[in-house]
């Protein structure tokens, strides 16, 4: 969590788009996505974890079947307070992140 939460503070668009879940990839297009990342989630301020992880849980994202794990986050997006959650999967021993990239 704590890598994302760099990222975001970074600005790293290329790491935040490589550790996107493969399902979102093949659901989006790299530009929308990559445009997605720039144009909200880098936006984000103060994102941390808020408490502890659940999971796993049988889930979709499209119509790819997944295991995945919640996190309950909190963050500042336009100089709001929000609760929340993220959704991740260990993907090749990888954690990896979903978006609508569309939204």
């Amino acid at each position: 969590m704590l890598d994302f939460a760099s990222a975001i503070d970074d600005g790293d668009v290329d790491f935040l788009f490589d550790r996107l879940h493969p399902a979102v990839k093949a659901t989006y297009d790299e530009g929308e996505c990559r445009q997605h990342i720039e144009e909200e989630i880098l936006r984000l301020e103060d994102y941390q974890q808020a408490g502890p992880v659940g999971g796993p849980f049988d889930s979709e994202f499209g119509e790819f079947p997944l295991t995945t794990y919640e996190v309950p986050v909190t963050f500042t997006f336009e100089e709001s307070d929000f609760e929340s959650s993220a959704s991740y999967s260990l993907t090749e021993g990888t954690v990896r992140w979903f978006a609508m990239c569309d939204q």
